[in-house]
């Protein structure tokens, strides 16, 4: 999926390759820490945790980012996804604009001002304190009541709940043996992700990385089934 997205960042000169192990680390590092934050910020109970290495992480990665119009951009697209997450009507349309609007400036809340500054966006402290105030008390109270979490899950992803109806309903599973991703792997005879990697580059051998839309970093969406 990601072996074609290769070529040269246009500020540092440098070749980037998204199925390259230190970006893969970048991509999974910075989405666990941000649902971590966003529960922290917005969620109902404490989460035991150590930020030590998360802070020295970024520090280490911050000399080397970099952030191009594209960037910012692809930024301000995010930002504004949750315009998709409800259906399409005229009764819903202010609703949507409400949501969007306040998941917007939720999300950019949870941004560390040097993030802010690369990807373009501006938000004062104010806002970041009401906006979260605001999410604090929506999360708490619809995580006191499940048919709420239900009516939201099947108006926002419809065929995601017949598969959180379960959970949200605390059926017994039919099967309760939880592997470890070692033990997947051992029994589906998947190898692990730097495998993949080496493989990917013997592969290309002695080709050259391609240049990925040189344009502007924009293709269409894939279109899942």
């Amino acid at each position: 999926m990601h072996s074609k997205i290769t070529g040269t960042e246009p500020i540092s000169g440098l070749r980037y390759d998204a199925n390259d192990p230190g970006a893969q680390l970048w991509i999974h590092l910075t989405a666990w820490h941000s649902v971590l934050y966003t529960y922290e910020k917005f969620g109902v109970d404490e989460v035991p945790r150590s930020r030590a290495e998360m802070r020295a992480y970024y520090e280490r990665m911050r000399p080397i980012l970099a952030a191009t119009e594209a960037t910012q951009q692809h930024v301000d697209l995010l930002l504004n996804s949750a315009s998709t997450l409800l259906p399409d009507s005229v009764l819903l349309r202010p609703v949507a604009k409400l949501t969007q609007t306040l998941f917007r400036k939720a999300t950019i809340a949870t941004l560390p001002r040097w993030m802010r500054k690369m990807g373009g966006v501006q938000q004062s402290r104010v806002t970041d304190a009401a906006v979260t105030v605001a999410l604090r008390v929506m999360f708490r109270s619809i995580a006191q009541s499940v048919a709420a979490q239900r009516f939201i899950v099947r108006l926002t992803s419809p065929l995601t709940a017949p598969v959180l109806d379960p959970i949200l309903c605390a059926v017994p599973p039919k099967n309760p043996v939880v592997w470890t991703p070692e033990e997947a792997r051992a029994h589906y005879g998947t190898v692990r992700p730097a495998e993949q990697y080496a493989q990917i580059l013997a592969a290309r051998t002695a080709k050259p990385l391609p240049e990925h839309a040189a344009a502007d970093g924009s293709e269409p969406l894939l279109a899942f089934g």
